[in-house]
């Protein structure tokens, strides 16, 4: 997807940016989804970085020691809202 700040204004330009930024960011990952997510809020080097302190492990268990507060509410809400819509669909 070709990339100019103008986009991010219309939703569905906006949309497919985020979507084809967090399937960078599964591919960088190997599909794990909570390092995504993290990464998707706080950056890949700062997912990178925790890995490599110790603070989360390499398969993304630790979120509740992130140090940054938006990042760790960020990721324990959404990990919360992907299981109840996992629950939800059966998948």
């Amino acid at each position: 997807i070709e990339y100019s700040s103008d986009l991010l204004y219309i939703p569905e330009k906006n949309i497919q940016l985020g979507l084809s930024y967090f399937d960078t960011l599964l591919t960088r990952f190997n599909n794990n989804y909570i390092l995504a997510f993290i990464a998707y809020n706080a950056g890949i080097g700062n997912v990178e970085k925790w890995i490599a302190e110790g603070v989360i492990d390499n398969e993304g268990r630790g979120v509740e020691k992130i140090p940054f507060p938006e990042t760790n509410m960020y990721v324990r809400k959404v990990i919360r809202n992907y299981k109840m819509y996992q629950e939800l669909y059966k998948i």
